[in-house]
């Protein structure tokens, strides 16, 4: 168990046989929902941009720790959204909070620069391709 992270893409980034079987993205999550399980699983992959795996449990445990002790702020986002749990699953960070995200992974990263543990330094690294993905696919982040 543990917490993974995925972006969903763009309609316009989408392989041409997946748009249309599934013409309909949903507009939290930027997922394309499938008719039938069968087809879900045959052609789920090919709709996502990025998959990162976060860590397991114990690991986003310590992460969350590490952050909450380094970087001063309770009600981020990233504490309240990405690592509050280390096996959430069927939540987001909306696309339209990502800039905001991109700007607390920024700021942690300056506030932990040379004072952090390589799990800490590869979450910023993972988070950030998430980001950049999100950004560019105009789609939320999905645990």
């Amino acid at each position: 168990m543990g917490l993974d992270a995925r972006v969903y893409l763009s309609p316009k980034h989408l392989p041409h046989d997946k748009a249309a079987l599934s013409p309909v993205r949903d507009p939290e999550t930027g997922e394309f929902p499938f008719s039938d399980e069968r087809t879900a699983d045959r052609h789920h992959e090919p709709t996502v941009a990025i998959s990162r795996r976060i860590g397991n449990i114990a690991l986003v445990d310590e992460i969350r720790s590490e952050i909450a002790l380094k970087s001063g702020q309770e009600d981020s986002l990233i504490l309240t959204k990405v690592v509050y749990s280390g096996n959430h699953a069927g939540d987001w960070v909306a696309y339209k909070q990502i800039l905001l995200l991109a700007e607390e992974i920024e700021l942690l990263d300056t506030k932990t620069l040379g004072r952090r543990s390589d799990s800490l330094g590869e979450f910023i690294s993972t988070m950030r391709e998430l980001i950049t993905a999100a950004q560019r696919e105009e789609s939320a982040i999905v645990f």
